[in-house]
């Protein structure tokens, strides 16, 4: 699963993934909360963030797979890490009324 933490960083992997073959994308924000599959059941996720945070809470393995840069994004969407965050602790539908934000 590839976890946008906002719906631009969702929307740009659904629209620029499909040339890739990647998965859609899920988030919490916006509409995106509406489209979480139900019963979501998934061992590995891409996240682009610019934080750690709660990742290392979340989940049992969390690395940092690389970083995203480039020089037509806004400031607060460049230069972001992505987490390969594997083997969540929990299941993550308790998760998703968490990460619902409509900002």
């Amino acid at each position: 699963m590839i976890y946008g933490e906002n719906y631009g960083r969702a929307g740009a992997v659904d629209f620029f993934g499909r040339k890739y073959g990647l998965p859609g994308a899920v988030s919490g924000h916006n509409n995106y909360w509406l489209w979480i599959p139900e019963g979501l059941e998934v061992s590995t996720i891409l996240m682009f963030d610019d934080e750690m945070g709660d990742k290392k809470n979340i989940f049992d393995s969390v690395a940092i797979a690389g970083t995203y840069s480039t020089p037509h994004a806004l400031p607060y969407e460049n230069n972001l890490t992505i987490y390969l965050c594997r083997s969540p602790r929990f299941p993550l539908d308790s998760l998703w009324g968490r990460v619902r934000s409509y900002e």
